[in-house]
């Protein structure tokens, strides 16, 4: 063999170890990428943030903030694949402004005064939920007084504030009793001095919502309710609401937070109010808050919770004839035009019906 031969067949015999040696270098590069690839995907996904979401309630913590304060403190929230922020509020105007702002991307207050914003100021707000869907105006009288209707309040001084939801409603609350303003002393005072007004004695009632001012001055003057359904008034209270344009942009995120939300009152009026009580205390531990008046807000707001139109209907589910009746007694009272219809204010959409 000579010397070329020699040298060809040295080469041939490297050749085939050569070309292996590419392949499988080729094929652990080609591994390794992919082991990075779903190491990072794994990572992005374990990583990636909850969904946030901003949530303004009308008021100082009170009984019916317990549905979010509850999936907060159950861990709901997070199963749900949300961050949401509670914040407290100051007053349900207040409240809706802010949302209709752009400064929270769902609210909580009565729906009532979200139907004359939409009007009055232009913004497109729909309520996504209505908790409170029977109408809870009322007077909170005291119990022992012997006023039981609404003639039962001639001759009473009854204390309200400027700006109340009642205010609209009050001709034909009265008319009803065969009353005018003449026949009853009103007395027009700060939000914040309405219950002690009356628990102090100056005033024989106060115009508010109904349960929610009845818990908080029983336990100094026990008191009881002349609702303002009884002058044929439909008027939706506390519900969750949102611009359209979040509604748009984030239904997904907003139908699993109405999810916790519809589990967590499900959950409350099954038994579970003092856990109720107990999670608002818990969110809430900076504030003295009275466990007894956060119950009873609860509790008497149970029968609030349907209507004749929403029985069998999950909580949050809003009827159209319900909101038709709202317009209605809107539209006579002067607060709201005739140019509206039932879908223009409420949205079932997501609550999974």
């Amino acid at each position: 063999m000579n010397s070329r031969e020699t040298s060809d067949r040295r080469r041939g015999s490297r050749q085939p170890v050569i070309g292996l040696s590419k392949v499988a270098t080729s094929c652990l590069r080609a591994v390794g990428l992919f082991v990075v690839g779903l190491t990072a995907l794994f990572a992005t996904t374990s990583l990636r943030a909850d969904d946030d979401l901003s949530l303004l309630l009308d008021f100082a913590p009170w009984g019916l903030h317990a549905g979010a304060h509850l999936a907060a403190e159950k861990g709901w929230f997070k199963e749900q694949g949300l961050n949401v922020t509670v914040r407290d509020g100051r007053g349900s105007i207040n409240t809706i402004q802010l949302v209709g702002a752009g400064e929270a991307d769902v609210g909580m207050a009565q729906l009532g005064p979200m139907a004359t914003a939409r009007e009055q100021g232009g913004v497109a707000l729909k309520s996504i939920a209505g908790w409170v869907r029977k109408g809870d105006l009322a007077a909170v009288v005291d119990k022992n007084a012997g006023i039981h209707t609404i003639a039962d309040l001639k001759g009473k001084k009854l204390a309200l504030f400027a700006a109340s939801p009642f205010l609209p409603f009050l001709d034909t609350f009265l008319a009803a009793g065969g009353l005018t303003r003449d026949d009853v002393n009103l007395l027009y005072v700060e939000p914040s001095a309405m219950l002690t007004t009356y628990t102090s004695g100056q005033a024989d009632g106060v115009l508010t919502a109904g349960p929610f001012g009845q818990a908080l001055a029983e336990r100094v003057r026990p008191a009881s309710l002349v609702l303002a359904e009884s002058a044929g008034i439909s008027y939706p209270s506390y519900g969750y609401f949102a611009t359209e344009e979040v509604i748009a942009k984030k239904g997904d995120v907003l139908r699993r937070f109405l999810a916790t939300q519809v589990r967590a009152f499900e959950y409350i009026y099954d038994g579970h109010v003092d856990e109720a009580v107990a999670a608002i205390i818990s969110q809430r531990s900076d504030l003295k808050l009275d466990p007894e008046v956060l119950k009873n807000q609860i509790e008497l707001y149970r029968p609030f919770f349907t209507t004749p139109n929403t029985e069998g209907k999950p909580f949050g589910w809003q009827a159209e004839a319900d909101w038709e009746n709202t317009i209605k007694s809107m539209v006579a009272a002067g607060v709201l035009s005739k140019d509206y219809k039932p879908s223009d204010f409420y949205t079932n959409a997501l609550l999974g019906e």
